[in-house]
């Protein structure tokens, strides 16, 4: 098997790892699927999510960033405004 990949190695003029390497890059690709609800399978059981919509999770979780964001711009449209200093001229 050695020679073999050695044997490859000088004909594709790469290293025995940039083989090994493809190969189980290839492997690998072959093997997952890339679906996000596969992934979410393989993932542990938490106590914590237990009995909950994992869209309602989600939707919490999204508007919580929402507001998050939003008031953070308000308050740096708030702290522009007060660093604003009239120009007072006087004849």
């Amino acid at each position: 098997m050695e020679k073999t990949l050695e044997t490859m190695a000088k004909q594709e003029r790469i290293t025995p790892n940039e083989i090994i390497k493809r190969l189980l890059n290839q492997y690998l690709k072959q093997q997952d699927s890339g679906y996000l609800a596969e992934i979410a399978e393989t993932l542990p059981k938490l106590d914590c999510f237990k009995n909950k919509d994992p869209l309602a999770i989600q939707q919490a979780m999204r508007d919580e960033w929402h507001l998050s964001n939003s008031l953070e711009a308000a308050t740096k449209r708030k702290n522009a405004f007060i660093a604003i200093k009239p120009t007072i001229y006087v004849k």
